[in-house]
């Protein structure tokens, strides 16, 4: 849609600057959504969004997009031969409606008739206008769609209105000719519907009314940057939204709009709205969208952000006008796009940050980073924990069960476990100094971890605490295996080593695992039997939609494919149907690309979000299509939602 200020040329800027100077950060307030294209994109990268505009065919727009998480449903349109009530309203005609003409607002009064000589639309396109109008209204009034269905709709008649006005862009006024675009048949299209775990509510409200209700991580501002009303630009879409017969003046037909003037279109009252506005956001960032020629000088914009801010948390961004605008006029050279993003006072984490116990291993795939996250979500209350696919432990040492069984396909991490445990944690570092010491181990001695790495090769009886010594000096940290199980994964110069920082994770992990349980097995050989309502299953399997070198079955062990995914949910299923609680780390869009079972089973239970960034970790590939979407589901809810997936 052609929108004043839309932010359509902008949107991978603004993803990339919330990505990187909002770290954290879940959910959005954008507040003056306008036509919804942050909305919709931030929806699409995964954040919680809700959005507001105090136009209502604004608001109608939002409704229909992000605020719906699913396809309306639409059977009851199905006995009136309707299974596509997109096509049917495309194909509606006057004689099939049974409408009755003189109804027809945009008809008798936007287009050339015998008593009217506005030239909004062609006449066609006018009276199609008001037919899906009129015939949405009544599918309503009726009961035959619900509050999404009429939305969704109405957002798609009102996303192809544009294509077919005989404007230059707004509707302030009409072309004095038929502009080719007129002549289109109007069209309306399916808007798109992104999937989301949790509501994304929108409203038509005040922004300074409504802003003190509402919380989130962000607020996105995108406000009049002039003293150009949104309204008498827009009055069409707005009376086609209400569709209220409003009282019309004037040449171009105009509504009453008296009383919705914006604080923000004066440059009387607009610092003052953007002081409100600040200080009233429930909110840890502040993101506005300006620029350099608005009603509020940079300069003071800059200060009254700098007044709200956190010390140094400040950054304006600008981005020159015709890098987003491939059409401007000469005079325009000299104006900037401004991004202003700063991080609030007083709104640091309120609740003490819990130290998390860490692993000595670095294991590939660790749940560390995330457990702030993760632990939470779990019971507060374990009998039995079982640590399924248990990798390095991160998250097995930091869960309180009155008994813990851990189980990992790969044999060799689990001899490390088990040699852990077998001896007081004084003579397991001893044991370790003496392998370092023995053969001359550091970050730039390679060959003296080549020698180490044959010596454990070439052992008739293999030291599981060799190994892991061989796995600190190696490259990532990474326990790697050709298929004959011959440990060859390179040396870690200039970075692996067992540090100071291991060596204190490794004096705080022995005591944890002393009385863990140990397993090598296969998920599905697994005896878990005993498990009962009060016990807990922990589940991280390889991700089949990503490139981790741990799940592609070259490295000596079985690899991981979708087939095996569909074993672990059949698995979980069961458990579920024995009242055993589980959650399941696993990874929904990756690249791009939708894990379209896992979406399936997720159906059926509790969809969370958690939020990192695998941007620094070199076993993933670095992409710029798309956020990796990694969730945990749940077959139990949490405290603060209780809402199924599909809810």
């Amino acid at each position: 849609m052609r929108y004043i200020g839309s932010k359509a040329g902008l949107l991978d800027e603004l993803t990339q600057i919330l990505s990187t100077h909002c770290p954290g950060a879940h959910s959005v307030i954008d507040i003056f959504a306008g036509s919804g294209v942050v909305t919709q994109r931030l929806k699409k990268e995964g954040y919680l969004v809700t959005g507001n505009d105090c136009l209502y065919f604004s608001y109608c727009i939002l409704r229909g997009t992000s605020g719906i998480s699913k396809m309306p449903d639409f059977s009851k349109l199905t006995p009136f031969g309707i299974d596509d009530p997109i096509d049917y309203l495309n194909h509606l005609t006057l004689t099939q409606s049974g409408i009755d003409l003189k109804s027809c607002f945009i008809y008798q009064n936007y287009t050339t008739t015998d008593t009217c000589s506005r030239m909004y639309f062609q006449p066609e396109n006018a009276l199609k206008i008001d037919l899906v109008r009129q015939t949405i209204g009544q599918w309503k009034d009726k009961g035959l769609i619900d509050e999404d269905g009429y939305y969704y709709l109405l957002a798609a008649l009102l996303e192809a209105v544009p294509y077919v006005a005989n404007i230059a862009g707004v509707y302030a006024a009409y072309l004095k000719y038929w502009e080719h675009r007129s002549f289109r048949p109007l069209t309306l299209k399916a808007p798109e519907i992104i999937s989301s775990s949790a509501a994304c509510p929108m409203y038509n409200e005040d922004v300074d009314e409504l802003l003190p209700k509402l919380s989130a991580d962000v607020l996105y501002s995108d406000s009049p940057y002039n003293t150009r009303e949104y309204l008498p630009n827009y009055h069409i879409l707005e009376t086609i939204a209400r569709y209220d017969n409003p009282v019309i003046y004037g040449v171009t037909g105009m509504r009453e709009h008296k009383g919705q003037r914006s604080a923000f279109c004066s440059k009387k009252t607009v610092k003052a709205a953007f002081e409100r506005m600040i200080s009233e956001a429930n909110v840890r960032y502040i993101v506005i969208s300006y620029n350099n020629e608005g009603l509020i000088s940079t300069k003071e914009l800059t200060a009254l952000c700098r007044k709200y801010a956190l010390p140094g948390s400040l950054d304006v961004i600008q981005i020159p006008y015709r890098r987003y605008k491939s059409r401007i006029p000469n005079e325009s050279e000299g104006l900037l796009e401004q991004i202003y993003v700063f991080e609030k006072k007083g709104k640091e984490e309120e609740t003490p940050k819990i130290h998390y116990l860490k692993s000595p291993m670095n294991y590939v795939g660790g749940k560390y980073r995330v457990l702030s996250q993760l632990i939470p979500l779990f019971p507060e209350k374990i009998d039995t924990f079982v640590d399924l696919f248990a990798g390095g432990l991160d998250v097995a040492v930091n869960v309180n069960a009155k008994k813990t069984i851990v189980n990992d396909v790969n044999s060799f991490l689990i001899e490390i476990y088990e040699a852990f445990q077998k001896e007081k944690p004084e003579k397991v570092l001893a044991k370790i100094d003496t392998i370092i010491d023995t053969w001359h181990l550091s970050k730039e001695n390679r060959e003296g971890y080549l020698a180490l790495r044959a010596h454990y090769n070439e052992s008739t009886e293999r030291d599981p605490i060799e190994l892991y010594v061989l796995m600190c000096y190696s490259f990532n940290y990474q326990l790697r295996f050709n298929n004959a199980h011959a440990f060859n994964n390179p040396f870690g110069r200039g970075r692996s080593s067992f540090n100071d920082a291991m060596r204190r994770n490794m004096e705080a992990f022995l005591p944890k695992i002393a009385d863990f349980e140990f397993h090598s097995q296969d998920f599905r050989t697994l005896d878990l039997s005993m498990l009962k309502k009060g016990d807990f299953i922990y589940c991280d399997p390889p991700y089949t939609i990503t490139t981790g070198y741990y799940n592609d079955g070259k490295r000596g062990f079985s690899g991981w494919s979708k087939k095996d995914d569909l074993a672990l949910f059949d698995f979980l299923r069961e458990l579920d149907r024995r009242g055993v609680k589980f959650a399941l780390s696993n990874v929904l869009v990756h690249k791009g690309v939708e894990n379209e079972p896992l979406k399936d089973f997720a159906k059926d239970f509790h969809l969370h979000r958690i939020w990192r960034s695998y941007a620094n970790a070199s076993y993933h590939a670095k992409s710029t299509l798309s956020r990796t979407v990694e969730v945990l589901v749940t077959n139990y809810p949490d405290n603060s939602t209780g809402n199924r997936s599909d809810d």
